[in-house]
């Protein structure tokens, strides 16, 4: 004997628009249709803000800074510590030839004047002795001889004084024009320092405020830039409204209708159990025997 199954029971609930909503619902799907059949347009507007015109002139500045190289005040500066440079390690030894160069061309003549002048003085004196011992009546005797020996000496050894003071304040006059020039060269030296240093000092400040300029103009026009831009955003997102518009009253719609409260039917349904396991194989058997004895 074997056991009798009693079916199954499914239960299904079905929910219902109200009537009253029904024609709205449908309504809302044949728009929604009709929506989704729309062909996309292509925005037609500018997205993207170019350069402003001061941004442009602002790359054609830094292009023009970059190929005009370093300021021409370096150059001068430059130019500058080299002549400084060159003053101050060869300063000049004094010798004989910055004596040649530094001594008066005249002292020779002075010298000679001097020396004239000297041996007038000392014939002016051999005279009057001369006169005064004919007079003593001693001309041409010792005594005479002796103060002519004497003035002679004398005359020789002035004329020997007056060449070497001569020549040693040439020597001096010449040693100090020396050193002078010398003093007045590293003066110029320090002072091509110092305008080296304020040369460099004015290229780049001038640099400095070349970049601060630019900068400036570039701000300006980066502000322009940014607020059309912002135009171009507000018209981009204006038209994705406009776009979006007749879809945002669908969902509102459909918001609405989702709030709408729908009944709920209850339907219980029971199946009868199908046959045992062991008829459907016996079943199968019996059919594949007919079919073998039909292929015979």
């Amino acid at each position: 004997m074997g056991n009798k199954d009693s079916g199954t029971t499914s239960t299904v609930y079905q929910h219902q628009l109200p009537e009253y909503a029904e024609p709205y619902f449908r309504s809302l799907m044949e728009r929604a249709q009709q929506e989704s059949r729309y062909r996309h347009v292509p925005y037609g507007g500018k997205r993207i803000a170019q350069y402003s015109p001061e941004e442009k002139d602002v790359q054609q500045g830094v292009r023009s800074l970059a190929a005009a190289g370093s300021r021409p005040e370096l150059g001068f500066a430059s130019g500058q510590l080299g002549q400084a440079s060159q003053a101050a390690g060869s300063p000049g030894m004094w010798n004989q030839e910055a004596y040649q160069q530094y001594a008066s061309p005249y002292f020779e003549n002075v010298i000679d004047i001097q020396k004239r002048e000297a041996a007038r003085d000392a014939a002016i004196a051999a005279r009057q002795n001369e006169a005064g011992a004919v007079e003593a009546g001693a001309f041409g005797g010792y005594r005479q001889g002796i103060m002519a020996a004497e003035g002679q000496r004398n005359l020789m050894q002035r004329l020997g004084d007056i060449e070497s003071t001569g020549r040693q304040q040439a020597w001096q006059q010449a040693q100090e024009g020396f050193r002078s020039d010398r003093e007045a060269r590293m003066r110029g030296a320090e002072m091509q320092t110092q305008i080296a240093a304020q040369a460099e000092s004015l290229a780049n400040t001038q640099q400095s405020q070349a970049l601060a300029r630019l900068t400036a103009l570039e701000a300006s026009g980066a502000g322009q830039r940014e607020l059309q831009q912002q135009a171009y955003e507000l018209a981009y997102a204006d038209w994705l409204e406009e776009q979006n518009w007749k879809k945002s009253q669908i969902n509102f719609m459909n918001s609405i209708m989702r709030g709408i409260p729908v009944s709920a039917n209850r339907t219980e349904t029971t199946r009868s159990p199908g046959p045992a396991l062991g008829s459907q194989l016996a079943g199968a058997g019996m059919a594949g025997l007919a079919a073998l004895q039909y292929l015979k």
